[in-house]
């Protein structure tokens, strides 16, 4: 291992450039000399001078720890995707986030839909605890017998089959299975 003329360990920086490692190295706090990978990964994409100038530029020691992070990362991004770096897997995120609001959505819509077919006022079918005289267990409805057969295999919720999507396919919807009708008190008048 490299050690400066003080004795502490040389930093990943000055490893790769091959130089002693001073107390007052600016890389030394960021790219410890085990991290030797992440930084040859900055270094291909930004360079030491670039990154030096960054480092320089902030004022305080929480931002400068910050831009690091997101340089690693960015490098890291670019390494792995050379054509579009970071922005393929900002893409990504950014599909499977609609992708989940679009499933919360469908969600929502089939519990309106449950709530409609058992005469349910709204809101009531996510409060278990309310003493509203309502039965709020199912009244052993399930998801099948309000909007159609369930597909089996979707986990904890069935999926239901929904025709005439957009595409012109199938449109599967996830709902939550009816609650457990075990239980049940029933409220004469």
């Amino acid at each position: 291992m490299l050690k400066g003329s003080s004795g502490h360990q040389a930093c990943a920086a000055c490893k790769h450039q091959r130089r002693k490692c001073t107390p007052e190295c600016l890389l030394a706090p960021f790219f410890p000399a085990e991290h030797g990978d992440k930084f040859k990964a900055v270094h291909k994409v930004f360079g030491v001078s670039n990154v030096v100038k960054l480092i320089k530029s902030l004022d305080n020691e929480e931002k400068q720890t910050r831009a690091i992070e997101s340089i690693c990362w960015e490098a890291e991004w670019r390494q792995l995707e050379p054509v579009e770096g970071c922005w393929a897997e900002f893409k990504r995120l950014n599909e499977e986030l609609h992708r989940l609001r679009r499933e919360l959505a469908e969600i929502h819509m089939c519990a309106k839909v449950y709530c409609a077919k058992n005469a349910l006022p709204h809101g009531s079918c996510n409060n278990n605890n309310n003493n509203n005289n309502h039965n709020n267990s199912g009244n052993g409805h399930s998801c099948e017998s309000c909007m159609g057969p369930t597909i089996g295999g979707a986990g904890t919720y069935g999926l239901i089959g929904l025709e005439g999507g957009s595409e012109g396919g199938d449109h599967v919807t996830p709902c939550p299975p009816a609650p457990p009708s075990l239980n049940q008190h029933y409220y004469f008048q």
